[in-house]
């Protein structure tokens, strides 16, 4: 009886040494696993190319002007670069880094860049075309006015009247080779102004022109 419960003991005792030599292995691979990740994390590099590139995409919208073009959504995508690179920064600071939050970031930057530089080429075809069809108009409409001028009565006030008016067609078109300049050197914003205070003068003078003309046809046929 004894020497059974030697045995029973010594293989309780082997078995309960076991279990702790397990253990032990256990926690000597879970902590070099441990170790290791966090040697990893902490290591992790700041994606500088992926900020580089939203950097860039930002600046290629801005040389398009996307500022004048597509105001609104240009000013969001300089905050959503100034978060993007603000997260970048936080991680920086952590002793364990993890910068896919901030990659994330950068990549809706330059997803977000591109969608304005589209709007901001397309803001610009706009306005171009907007001036072209209001240069044409103007054309259009001093074409007309120097033809109503000679319909127009030649009387002493009549031709003190129309002299002043063959003065701002000749402004007009003065103006209108301004605009051919202003195009061609891209500013587009002062372009379409003038071209519609030119259009509105124009427009003016051949609504005066045929009133008077009216008039006078009128007076005639009376007579």
């Amino acid at each position: 009886m004894k020497s059974t419960s030697n045995v029973t003991g010594k293989l309780t005792k082997s078995l309960s040494d076991f279990k702790k030599m397990k253990n032990n292995r256990f926690l000597v691979s879970a902590t070099i696993l441990g170790i290791t990740a966090l040697t990893f994390t902490s290591c992790t590099k700041a994606p500088q190319e992926k900020i580089d590139l939203a950097n860039q995409a930002v600046q290629n919208a801005a040389t398009l002007e996307a500022e004048v073009y597509a105001t609104y959504n240009f000013v969001a995508l300089q905050d959503s670069l100034k978060g993007a690179l603000e997260a970048v920064e936080a991680e920086n600071g952590s002793f364990i880094k993890d910068y896919s939050v901030a990659v994330e970031k950068l990549d809706q930057v330059i997803i977000l860049a591109n969608d304005v530089k589209v709007e901001a080429e397309i803001g610009k075809q706009a306005y171009s075309a907007e001036i072209a069809a209001n240069i044409q108009t103007i054309q259009t409409l001093l074409a007309e006015n120097k033809q109503l001028i000679e319909e127009a009565p030649k009387g002493k006030e009549g031709a003190t009247a129309l002299m002043a008016i063959k003065g701002e067609l000749e402004a007009i078109e003065v103006a209108v080779a301004e605009l051919n300049n202003l195009v061609a050197s891209g500013d587009l914003i002062s372009s379409s102004q003038k071209a519609k205070v030119s259009k509105e003068k124009a427009t003016l003078i051949n609504s005066e022109l045929k009133e008077v003309i009216a008039k006078y046809k009128g007076t005639t046929r009376r007579v």
